[in-house]
């Protein structure tokens, strides 16, 4: 979540909305499922759920990563490996900053529904969809005139599993969404 946090709340209120009762339980999501199998778990692996707790909190806050920086072996440890900080600062893009955008996961009859605000229409994007390894399925660009815009999807692509979603944004910056197709 700290690495991808649109990313991740976004897969996680999509599974919850979709899936409901049968991936999350009184102690949050279960250990797995398999849609092709029509299989959920009803149990929890706390190896599992302990990891999911920090990285809520460290994406809220930072504060098991700050902790742990704080221990005095950490640091002469790092310098020890020669690890050194990223100095790249990311660049900002106003568009990409300051607007979110939406994915609708479900697509039927080669069509997506994508949503922007509307400072982000009457623009040109590409969209792409990739699989999981990498590969494109289906790429095109397209101009939204509305905040909820329909693409059909070019080509003869079969689309099942984990789709990336990546829309580029002028400028050639591009934000990618993961959704999930059956």
């Amino acid at each position: 979540m700290p690495y991808t946090p649109n990313e991740s709340i976004a897969l996680l209120k999509n599974l919850y909305r979709t899936y409901g009762a049968d991936l999350w339980g009184p102690y949050g999501f279960y250990d797995a499922f398999n849609l092709n199998e029509d299989w959920f778990a009803d149990s929890y692996i706390a190896i599992d759920q302990g990891p999911i707790i920090d990285m809520i909190e460290n994406y809220r806050s930072e504060l098991l990563w700050d902790m742990f920086m704080l221990n005095p072996e950490i640091q002469p440890a790092l310098d020890a490996i020669g690890f050194t900080e990223d100095s790249t600062t990311a660049v900002e893009y106003p568009l990409l900053s300051t607007s979110e955008w939406y994915v609708y996961p479900t697509i039927t009859d080669d069509v997506i529904n994508i949503s922007l605000p509307a400072q982000a229409l009457h623009l040109t994007y590409q969209l792409t969809l990739s699989d999981v390894h990498g590969r494109v399925l289906s790429q095109q660009s397209f101009t939204p005139m509305s905040s909820i815009t329909e693409v059909t999807l070019s080509g003869d692509t079969f689309l099942s599993g984990w789709i990336w979603v990546t829309l580029t944004f002028p400028g050639s910056n591009s934000l990618t969404k993961p959704i999930w197709v059956y």
